[in-house]
């Protein structure tokens, strides 16, 4: 067992009846860090309510005490805001601050970049005192963004420190009752039960020491212990994560690129799960048996069996996930990504609810409170979201719905035009659907009076809602039973595929008309006719439509139901065919480029022109 320098300066009795109050708010939701907001609900759309500039990165997460927002800022400084957004006050510190405060007994306690420890009053931000705790060690692995933040028990603080211990301090006056030395770097935050502290450092050790003494419990030695990362140029050993605690298991992931399972009592392993050497810096959250976190280069949350590690799901994102999750009353994941993105998903299968885009990455954790919804961001904001107003009772009449899938067979969409798209609508409340539940979509909709729209983000008709005779797919079937589709592109079912179904060796107009049932006259390159200037009709504006545009494969005007615009040749260049008497029916052709992103507002005006 590793040999730990300890010293108690304080007789521990003489402290244990200072009054330190209820403990408001803390990283992760609490000391066994399990990530789970009871009072919590964001499964539906929200907005932005307000946002709060500080003008330097925020990777601190916030924590609320009653009407009271408190978050640190890299410029040094701590905030304490109104629930409205409004600044009540401010402290400079003398350190960027990228831990999570604590809010306790009428105070709030936070650590800085360089190694201070503060406690001020929650009412004013008046300093009650500060405390150094002790010089950093040497590390030279960069990455190094989150400082380890206080855990409050009792009435004491446990906080690690860059100087390779952990502290145990007075609450009321930062007094160190014991320290415990790592011979290394701590920056992950201790979790704290009924007995002990436990934590990791950066040479890839996980300990647990007994809460009132410090006395080592035991200590688990990561793989990463094992490596050496001059052999892979970047570092391997760290444990930046905390531990979660729950029932009698320890969940705490490495940069060796491993999540482990450890028993609580005894250190030992139950199970590992290799991310293959993707950082794991996301602290887990679990609820009901199932473990959620993020992955570094493997670029997805993750959802596993806490008891055996097995795999549940995972939800791909555009970038690293290093922020950490929320879980809710409800069973919704709210998790932050380094794309930009905050993403709300089914904790049971990770379905994607919403997601939010703030702009750059986004270190910072998210705070769920009842409706609402508070984090940081590399933009140097703090955002507060609230669910939708119009959520709150029916939006509409009818059945709003966006499809789009990762890898299709061909992208006709380009530089990431399909992404946009369908982030725009789910952000605008629209339903998102896959390869996997879209034909579900389009089943139910056929037996139901409700009217429907269904935006094709990704340019492609998959197999199994069409076939190559008209009438008999499912897709003819929606749009004859009066649903209504909205294509962005040229008729994806024009392209035909070699026999291997993966690449496009011809266009066929023919095939098209029998999948689709547009009306196209030619079977071959006479249809897409080459690109023309198009401008909007009247008939189009009433749709929504505004800006022109350039556009292929325009239609004679008697081809079709309506025409919302028309090319120089006077051909319907946007245009919608009906299949039913339905007036709000029909496939609806338009065009967008990645250049006139900001015409989707124009886009979702036609898609649900006549539908309300």
């Amino acid at each position: 067992m590793h040999t730990a320098l300890r010293s108690t300066i304080i007789i521990i009795l003489t402290i244990v009846f200072i009054p330190s109050g209820k403990i408001r708010a803390q990283f992760q939701g609490g000391n066994t860090h399990v990530g789970v907001y009871t009072n919590a609900t964001v499964q539906n759309e929200t907005e932005l309510k307000w946002k709060f500039a500080t003008n330097s990165a925020i990777r601190s997460t916030p924590v609320l005490s009653g009407k009271k927002i408190v978050i640190g800022s890299t410029n040094g400084r701590l905030y304490c805001l109104s629930s409205d957004g409004k600044e009540l006050w401010r402290f400079v510190s003398d350190g960027s601050i990228s831990s999570t405060p604590v809010i306790a007994g009428g105070a709030v306690y936070f650590t800085n970049r360089n190694s201070m420890i503060y406690a001020l009053r929650l009412n004013d931000g008046k300093q009650i005192w500060k405390k150094n705790l002790g010089k950093p060690l040497n590390y030279d692995w960069g990455f190094d963004y989150y400082v380890g933040s206080p855990s409050a028990e009792g009435a004491y603080l446990y906080v690690g420190s860059a100087d390779g211990h952990l502290y145990a301090l007075t609450m009321k006056e930062g007094a160190t009752v014991w320290k415990y030395n790592t011979l290394s770097m701590i920056r992950s935050t201790p979790a704290v039960d009924e007995e002990n502290v436990y934590f990791g450092n950066n040479a890839g050790k996980v300990f647990a020491v007994n809460k009132m003494t410090g006395t080592p419990v035991w200590q688990f030695s990561t793989i990463g212990d094992t490596l050496k990362n001059e052999q892979f140029g970047f570092d391997r050993n760290a444990v930046i994560a905390s531990p979660t605690l729950y029932k009698e298991k320890l969940f705490v992931g490495g940069r060796d690129g491993y999540l482990y399972a450890l028993e609580k009592k005894s250190g030992r392993q139950i199970w590992n799960f290799d991310y293959a050497v993707s950082w794991e810096i996301s602290t887990v959250a679990v609820k009901n048996d199932i473990l959620v976190t993020g992955t570094s280069d493997g670029r997805f949350v993750h959802a596993l069996d806490v008891n055996t590690g097995k795999e549940l799901w995972r939800f791909m994102t555009q970038a690293t996930v290093w922020a950490s999750p929320a879980i809710t009353g409800n069973d919704v994941v709210v998790i932050p990504s380094n794309d930009g993105y905050v993403y709300s998903l089914d904790l049971k299968t990770g379905k994607e609810f919403w997601r939010y885009k703030t702009g750059p990455q986004m270190f910072s954790s998210a705070f769920p409170s009842g409706s609402e919804l508070f984090f940081g961001s590399d933009d140097g904001c703090l955002y507060a979201l609230r669910t939708k107003e119009s959520q709150k009772t029916p939006l509409t009449s009818f059945k709003r719905a966006v499809f789009w899938m990762k890898e299709p067979v061909f992208q006709s969409f380009r530089s990431g035009m399909d992404v946009a798209v369908r982030d725009y609508f789910i952000r605008e409340g629209y339903e998102f659907y896959d390869e996997t539940d879209v034909k579900s979509f389009l089943l139910q909709r056929i037996n139901s009076d409700t009217a429907s729209v269904l935006v094709f983000a990704t340019n492609y008709f998959i197999p199994s809602i069409t076939s190559d005779t008209l009438g008999s797919n499912i897709l003819q079937a929606y749009l004859q039973s009066g649903g209504r589709i909205v294509s962005l592109g040229m008729n994806p079912a024009s392209y035909e595929l070699d026999s291997t179904k993966k690449f496009v060796v011809a266009l066929n107009f023919e095939q098209a008309k029998n999948i689709t049932g547009i009306p196209y006259r030619f079977k071959d390159l006479r249809t897409h006719g080459g690109f023309y200037a198009s401008s909007i009709t009247p008939e189009g504006e009433r749709w929504g439509l505004k800006s022109p545009f350039v556009a292929i494969c325009g239609m004679p005007v008697n081809d079709v139901t309506t025409v919302l615009a028309l090319d120089e040749n006077g051909k319907a260049s946007a245009w919608v065919i009906r299949f039913s008497e339905k007036k709000y029916s029909g496939y609806v052709q338009l065009y967008l480029t990645p250049d006139r992103l900001h015409q989707l507002p124009e886009v979702q005006k036609a898609a649900e022109f006549g539908l309300h």
